[in-house]
């Protein structure tokens, strides 16, 4: 059964989990530690810090499954 990710996960266990995530994180201007900056928190939570709307939210999770989907 495939993973599905949402807005609680940690971006560190994100980013382990799913490395295509980093470039998807980085599109959308929301730091993670592989991108060269010690942000911490949910991807929900840095979804709301840069200041992403609800509508993002949902296809950013849309790229983030298509890849979680393998593992």
């Amino acid at each position: 059964m495939a993973t599905k990710i949402d807005d609680s996960i940690y971006i560190e266990d994100l980013v382990e989990l799913v490395p295509q995530s980093i470039e998807i994180l980085m599109k959308y201007g929301i730091a993670c530690i592989k991108c060269g900056a010690p942000i911490w928190g949910t991807l929900g939570e840095n979804i709301k810090r840069v200041g992403l709307s609800e509508e993002q939210l949902a296809i950013i999770l849309t790229e983030i499954n298509s890849f979680a989907q393998d593992i």
